[in-house]
Order: C-alpha cells, then structure tokens, then sequence
C-alpha cells in the first residue's frame, strides 16, 4: 500500500484497517508531528500455531527498517470480533483471553537501525488444560518523537492464532434468529444471527431462499457480515464464542401473500445448520425501487473464455446507458479471493483493450474487446475471476455496480470430481428435505445435480427425489468451492429407509454415498 501524506498542520488522523476473518493483518497510520516517514518491511504478517497441551512454541517476527532510526514498543492486544465481521482491538487481559498470559516477549522495546534486519521474539507456553482456538495481537508501533514536521506514523496487529486440539473437540453452530426485515429505505434484507458456540474457530458462508406461497422459487441469495460485502469472497472465519450477523439484500419484487424462508448456513468445511421460516409481507411492510436495474444493460452476463497453451482468445462486452443522464464506466478485474488456487489473472494474461474507464452519454451504446492470452506453459484447467463495473454520476455518486464472472478455460482432459462433506435428512410435517453440502474437488467448473433413492429396509425403491441448487437453473460450482443441494418429497411416510445418493454433472459422475436411518 502506498504511504498516504496529507499536508495539514495541527491534525492527528487514526486509519485503521477493519479486517475479516480471511484478511490477516491490520495497518493502523497517524499522521502527527515527526522528523521523516518510517519504512519498515515486517514479516510475517500472521502466525498459526497447532500445539498440543503443555508444549513450548517458539515465534519470531523479523523487522526490516530502510530509512530512519526507531525505537519499537511491541505489546499485546485482544481481537474482539464485531457482528458486522470487524475487529476492534482491546489491550490484552488474561482473565478475559487466556491465552494473552501464554504469550511471552522476549523483548518490549526493540532499537532499529536502517539496513539491519532486527526480530521480535517470543513464545508460547500452552498449559496442560488448554482446548480450542485461541487469537492473541502482537502490535508493533514506532515509539513516537516530538518534531516540527508532519510524517507518517503506524502500527502493525500480527495476529497469532493458537489451536490447541483435544479429544471431543468439536465445531458447533446457533442460529439464534433468522427473519425478513426492513432496512434504512424499507428494503427487503434478510439477515440471519448466528453464534459459535463452541471453542474451536472454523470458516463460515451462508445463502438463503424465498419461496412464494406455492413453493416457486423467487430469489437464492447469498449472506454475509457486512463488512464482507466489500471483499469477493464468501467465507469469513467466526472466532470462538463469537456472534456474527450475516445479511443479504433481496433483489425481486415480493408482492403481498405468505413466503418460505430457508437458511443453508455452512461452516467447519463440511457441516451446515438449515433452518426454515414462514413469513407474511404485506403491502406496506417493505419498499421496492426498479431504478437501479435501469440505468445500465450489460451484455453478456459472463465472460468465458477458451484456447489451447499459447493462444489468443476475446470477447466483447456490451453497455448500453438506460438513465436519463451521463454517466463514468469504470472496468476493474477482481480476484475470487485472496490466494485461490484458480485464479484467471494468475494463471493467464487478462486485458481491456483500451481504456478501462469512459464516459457514457444517455441512450448510447459502448463496446469494450477483453482478451485472455493462455501461456504456452498453461496447466489444463478452468480459471476464474470477476470483472467489476461501476457506473457513476459526473459527480462521483454511484449509480451502479455488478460483478461479471470471467473464466478462461484451457483446453485438455479436465478432472472432474468432488466430494460430500455433509449429508442432512430433515422432516417438517409431510414434506422431507434432503440437502448435502458438495465440494468440488475437480479443476472445472461444474453444474451439478443429484438424486437421492430411498428405498425400505427390503431394498425396495420407494421414490427418488431430485437434488439441485437452491434456483431454478443449474448452479455452478468452482474448483475448491462449496454447494448445497437440496430437494423436498411428500411421499415418504415415517419409518427406516435406505438412501443411494448420487450426484452427476456433464453426464459424469462427481461422488456417490450410502446410508440408512430413519426419517
């Protein structure tokens, strides 16, 4: 990040980076009176520690300063995880946070001289009765000095995470509320309280359906703190004992009548709590607005991308400005998440021939070429990624955004695999509902679908229930990411079945699994 420097005399301004559970570290800057701007490299920026009880672990934190001499106060801190998905840090206290009297520093005051490297030292005592995930903050910051000259100021949290694996540990999950609610404008949100009740953290992610009154599906929509919706990627790491508020906003108009909402909310990479609510709208209750949806078409609604090592593939994609005014188009190619193992601008070259941000006057039309050139050492798989569009006001007022997915497959034999992680079979009444969470283990983007034979202790086929995603149309699933299917039957009556699950996708089969149980 490049230092920032406002030229303000008598001002004190505190930064501070709020981060998610998949960001790892903090960058708090202060802007103050000082001789010159520090330069320091810190490595690394996070230290994950599996222990077993009674051990001693050793850390190191390696500072490397470029410029100026500095004395460094080192201390630590308590993360407290916020239900918007933040962090706010607190000074640490053992008798809240265990694991903050664990943690020993060797040094508190460190003396840095430019173009030596210098290490923050430490370690780790874990006790005999410790059990779970523990987060402790290292902070590192610049002992401050009196001057007449403005410079930069910062501190670093390393975060150092602690997990302390014991017999009968196990993830656990409450969805303490769940409903419609109207927000700030009367818009539809759905939001859904959810709180680790248990000691170990684990990553989390959340989507939810609205059905009509007939069962047809109106929208499947994803969930997530807050503070997430401005990262692509879905999970965030709960900490232990934390609750987080995962929201999402509904898009489709919802007349009046009675809706089914359901929440699939996975975590601990495999495990998903499901929970179903019927609610009634009325006329009055929420506000609709189409304004939006009408300020700009964009054309095609997904870049894809194919060709063989060494070759050249394009596409173009069309804006057309549907509002009444002017409007700035600003183009941006945005990571599926931070290190994916599948990501299109790693692994080819992404273009926007041109510039990526123009001027669209009201009813015109613009056309913008994308191109991907595959490597000649390009691996035989499908890559990933979005490219972002904004759209605003000459003023600098958004008018509108939209994610369009990017995938650049190269071409070749492809794997085609993936593994279930958690089966569940649920009754409410006549209706049972079968749901599995799926994660695709391949390296291709599949559609897939499933079914679900259930058969009487005989081995006589009773009904077979389809599984698919929560919409209408084939859902797709990346490699390494997860999926839920589901599907509903009233023709089973209660007793002990056996149950063939198989999932399919492109007529190849993905994974198969057998159990039996009642329902």
């Amino acid at each position: 990040m490049p230092p920032l420097v406002y030229a303000m005399r008598e001002m004190k301004v505190v930064f501070m980076l709020r981060i998610t559970g998949l960001m790892i570290a903090v960058l708090i800057l202060l802007f103050s009176y000082s001789g010159s701007v520090l330069a320091v490299g810190l490595r690394p920026l996070v230290i994950d520690m599996d222990l077993e009880p009674g051990t001693v672990e050793d850390f190191a934190i390696i500072l490397s300063p470029e410029e100026t001499k500095t004395v460094i106060n080192v201390s630590l801190y308590q993360p407290v995880q916020l239900l918007d998905g933040g962090l706010f840090f607190e000074e640490g206290d053992p008798l809240q946070n265990p694991a903050i009297g664990w943690v020993e520093l060797d040094k508190e005051k460190l003396f840095l001289i430019p173009g030596e490297e210098e290490k923050i030292t430490g370690r780790v005592r874990v006790p005999f009765d410790a059990r779970g995930s523990y987060m402790v903050t290292i902070m590192v910051e610049p002992e401050r000095q009196q001057s007449s000259d403005i410079a930069l100021h910062f501190r670093f949290a390393v975060r150092l995470r602690i997990r302390v694996e014991r017999p009968g540990l196990r993830p656990a999950a409450e969805v303490k509320e769940f409903t419609l609610a109207a927000g700030e404008e009367k818009e539809p949100i759905l939001q859904a309280l959810v709180k680790n009740v248990s000691a170990v953290d684990y990553l989390t992610a959340a989507e939810a359906t609205v059905r009509d009154g007939q069962g047809r599906l109106v929208e499947r929509l994803e969930l997530r703190p807050e503070r997430l919706w401005a990262y692509p990627q879905q999970e965030i790491l709960m900490y232990p004992f934390s609750e987080l508020l995962y929201i999402g906003r509904v898009q489709k108009y919802l007349p009046p009548g009675e809706y089914q909402l359901r929440l699939f909310f996975r975590y601990a990479t495999g495990r998903q709590s499901i929970v179903t609510k019927t609610v009634q709208i009325g006329a009055d209750d929420f506000n609709f607005s189409e304004a939006q949806l009408a300020v700009l078409q964009v054309s095609p609604d997904e870049l894809s991308f194919t060709g063989r090592p060494g070759t050249v593939s394009s596409r173009a994609l069309a804006f057309e400005n549907t509002s009444g005014e002017a409007c700035i188009l600003c183009l941006t190619p945005v990571n599926l998440e931070y290190g994916y193992a599948y990501s299109i601008f790693e692994h080819t070259e992404f273009a926007i021939r041109g510039d990526n941000q123009f001027l669209l006057e009201p009813g015109r039309k613009k056309t913008a070429i994308t191109t991907v050139h595959f490597p000649r050492d390009a691996q035989i798989q499908g890559n990933y990624g979005f490219l972002k569009v904004d759209a605003f006001k000459l003023d600098g007022e958004v008018l509108y955004e939209q994610m369009i997915p990017l995938e650049a497959v190269v071409s070749g034999d492809h794997q085609y695999k993936a593994e279930v992680l958690d089966f569940t079979c649920k009754r409410t009444g006549e209706e049972v509902l079968f749901s599995l969470v799926l994660k695709n283990t391949g390296n291709i983007k599949v559609f897939p679908l499933g079914r679900v034979v259930v058969k009487d202790k005989e081995g006589t086929p009773i009904t077979t229930v389809e599984l698919s995603g929560a919409g209408e149309e084939k859902t797709p699933v990346l490699p390494g990411k997860l999926h839920t299917l589901q599907g509903t039957s009233l023709q089973i009556p209660p007793g002990d079945y056996q149950l063939e699950v198989l999932i399919q996708a492109e007529k190849k089969e993905l994974a198969a699994l057998t159990t039996a149980g009642p329902l």
